[in-house]
């Protein structure tokens, strides 16, 4: 469907069965047109055709023979585009992208890296075991999914940090996403930098295009139909104070003589500086 053919000039629009009739002035003196025939596919149309040619002449067919045509599918250029973002220390960043294929009919996937993002102070307790939450960026994102009995429901995604080199992928094909749920993903991405990570930094993204063949492509466009392999954005990160880790217990002494207080205060976040009053002290001591 939306095949046309070309021939000497003439477009050939194809009939109630989708086949095509070749016949008249279309064919040329002696059939000389037939030498050039062209046909127009519809966009991203990657599949390999087997048509079937036949010959009549005075309504009877004389002759009939078949061929094929390789298509080789070729991955197109997907449309990215991003912008710059701030928010607060340990608390969730929404990311402002979005990314979509150019072609939609499932043929190809698209891969995202995100690179730039910092790792965060590795901090063990006191069994050597990395403390939660410590030393890596998170990133999750939702889309819509569909359930046993066809009903919508929102899917929840989190892609892990790659604790060599700190990028993020978010892959079409691993996760059987469709490009409107691929769309979807990147729409609603957000980030929390690593626990008490308060500096800015820039993310990079690349992005690869698969076709159904094995073609790739990692140029995309981007605002103003740029074409490019690779975009940044910042992330701003704003400081926050981490309320300080503080212990109490009562405390026994006798008169005239010094009292030990039961006091443990520490700060969670290296960076930050701790002070502390007390209250409720007799004048004079």
């Amino acid at each position: 469907e939306g095949s046309t053919l070309e021939i000497g000039g003439q477009t050939i629009l194809p009939d109630a069965n989708g086949g095509f009739t070749l016949s008249g002035s279309y064919l040329g003196p002696n059939g000389e047109n037939l030498s050039n025939v062209i046909a127009h596919l519809p966009d991203d149309y990657g599949e390999d055709m087997a048509l079937d040619v036949s010959v009549n002449l005075g309504g009877a067919e004389i002759g009939r023979s078949y061929m094929s045509v390789d298509m080789q599918a070729i991955a197109d250029m997907p449309h990215i585009e991003a912008s710059d973002v701030a928010g607060g220390e340990d608390i969730p960043i929404g990311l402002d992208m979005s990314a979509a294929l150019n072609d939609l009919d499932g043929s190809e996937t698209m891969s995202i890296t995100l690179s730039g993002v910092p790792f965060g102070g590795f901090i063990v307790d006191a069994n050597g075991d990395l403390v939660e939450g410590q030393g890596v960026a998170t990133l999750t994102s939702t889309f819509t999914a569909v359930d046993g009995d066809g009903q919508p429901f929102t899917q929840t995604l989190s892609f892990p940090q790659n604790e060599h080199n700190g990028t993020f992928t978010i892959d079409s094909a691993a996760l059987g996403l469709s490009p409107e749920q691929m769309s979807e993903v990147m729409a609603n991405l957000t980030m929390t930098p690593a626990l008490h990570h308060d500096e800015d930094f820039t993310v990079t993204i690349e992005a690869t295009v698969t076709d159904s063949d094995g073609d790739t492509e990692t140029y995309f466009t981007t605002m103003g139909g740029q074409v490019v392999d690779h975009l940044t954005f910042d992330v701003e990160v704003y400081d926050r104070a981490d309320a300080p880790e503080l212990e109490l217990s009562d405390a026994v002494g006798l008169e005239d003589s010094r009292i030990e207080l039961n006091i443990d205060a520490n700060t969670i976040d290296q960076s930050e500086v701790l002070s502390m009053s007390i209250n409720g002290v007799p004048e004079g001591v």
